[in-house]
């Protein structure tokens, strides 16, 4: 199920700017690292010294900005990236930066800390403070997040830091869904927005604090789509409630209650079952009979599956497929 048919929050939202850069991979270097670094990485340029660790280049990012958020689909060689002390004098830049690694890695200093960040993990910096991002050839998301929208507090404790597991992947997923809605987005929803992408970032990276109403939701609405699309992908399998609620990241109590509004968990996976037999009975080059279709989908009779299907559809397998 696609996120954007979830009960979030701010669905409702901007034209949000919205950008896609490109430089061909193994472009050769420095015309073309030169050329990217003056004309399309302005900005990233105004936040780092960068430098190039390695003969080739590429970079490409897709990215959505709203006033005090930018967010980004990016693809880059191995550069290292340095937030130094001259820096932060000359250009200030008071913002909170979150990378999630989908391929590749980091090395990240930042705040007195060093952690080596690798694929499935998410890293949180401050760029008020020195860092040194050494970045391997490296595929992922990255937000940019006014400091504005945090407590100081939590920015002290939480700079420098590194997640994983079940944290990273709702982390990366709402990043993934920020980048679909907020070109959606209306103006006056932008405040709302801003304080609920905080909210939710601050309940992935610290999960100790309280977690606000707009994060609860936000996260319930991710771990839904989780579910379902869980069970969308392994409707033909037998499939326990501990099995989607692990790949939802959330316990049995709190997957029965995500599922309640959509009449329960069994309901749900019955619709996936129902669905996936609806779509080989339409297609011609799937050969198998009504009675191989139904067992595939889990059904123990044909006449099971003739009378789920009948009330769900309207009609009859057969109308479908005679044989």
């Amino acid at each position: 199920m696609p996120l954007e048919n979830s009960s979030l929050p701010f669905s409702d939202t901007l034209p949000a700017k919205k950008q896609t850069r490109r430089v061909p991979k193994n472009t050769r270097v420095p015309k073309a690292f030169d050329s990217w670094r003056a004309e399309q990485a302005a900005f990233v340029g105004e936040i780092y010294d960068l430098e190039l660790v390695d003969e080739t280049f590429h970079a490409e990012a897709a990215f959505v900005s709203i006033p005090k958020v930018i967010v980004s689909q990016c693809d880059f060689c191995a550069m290292t990236y340095r937030r130094t002390p001259d820096l932060i004098r000359s250009a200030p830049f008071d913002h909170i930066m979150l990378q999630a690694t989908e391929v590749g890695g980091l090395d990240f200093e930042n705040a007195g800390r060093m952690v080596a960040a690798r694929a499935g993990t998410t890293v949180f910096g401050d760029l008020g403070r020195p860092s040194v991002n050494q970045s391997l050839s490296t595929r992922g998301r990255v937000m940019i997040m006014d400091r504005s929208l945090f407590p100081s507090s939590s920015i002290d404790s939480l700079a420098g830091q590194m997640i994983d597991g079940a944290r990273h992947n709702l982390l990366n997923d709402f990043m993934g869904w920020l980048l679909g809605s907020l070109p959606r987005a209306r103006l006056n929803a932008m405040a709302r927005t801003e304080a609920a992408i905080s909210a939710v970032v601050l309940a992935c990276m610290d999960p100790a604090s309280i977690v606000e109403a707009p994060a609860r939701e936000i996260l319930g609405g991710l771990a839904l789509a989780r579910a379902q699309a869980y069970i969308d992908r392994h409707a033909a399998e037998p499939m326990s409630m501990d099995t989607i609620a692990a790949a939802a990241f959330v316990s049995r109590a709190t997957l029965f209650r995500l599922f309640k509004p959509l009449g329960g968990v069994m309901a749900y996976v019955w619709r996936a079952r129902l669905d996936l037999a609806r779509r080989r009975l339409s297609d011609p080059a799937f050969r198998g009979s009504i009675s191989v279709i139904a067992a595939d989908a889990g059904f123990a009779t044909d006449a099971h599956f003739s009378r789920r299907f009948t009330e769900a559809y309207g009609f009859s397998p057969r109308n479908l497929r005679p044989f």
